[in-house]
């Protein structure tokens, strides 16, 4: 049985991983302006890809962006009203396993491990979208 403790792998590439770190960032400073070169430290992703991700996040209506002197991001609704799953899909994340686990190419659901493996996916998707950036961004 695992601890509390143990190391929690999601299943995101690394575009991923940077659009939630991000956005956490964003969490942390929920009414300021954060300029890109300091997400760019924060986050530790290059300044172009770094523009990807903002790019993303922005088309999802996730965050915004103010230019000139002064200006950067911010998230446009609170933290406490965006959750972990709404940054993984403008990530492009999708959770959800196409490959069946037992070798096929897609899934037909018709498959032994199907309704355990569709119940976890489930599950890991509600609580990433019952999961408020407010609540994870305060570590």
């Amino acid at each position: 049985m695992a601890e509390t403790n143990d190391a929690v792998l999601l299943p995101l590439g690394a575009f991923g991983r940077e659009a939630l770190a991000t956005a956490l960032v964003l969490a942390r400073r929920p009414y300021e302006l954060t300029p890109t070169s300091a997400l760019v430290r924060l986050v530790g992703t290059p300044p172009a890809r770094l523009r990807r991700v903002l790019a993303a996040l922005g088309r999802a209506g996730l965050t915004e962006a103010a230019s000139g002197r002064g200006g950067g991001h911010r998230l446009r609704r609170s933290p406490e009203d965006v959750s972990m799953l709404e940054v993984i899909e403008a990530a492009g994340g999708d959770l959800r396993a196409a490959d069946c686990l037992l070798g096929g190419d897609e899934c037909d659901g018709t498959c032994s491990v199907h309704p355990a493996w569709s119940a976890a996916q489930e599950a890991l998707r509600g609580t990433l979208a019952g999961t408020p950036l407010a609540r994870v961004a305060t570590g």
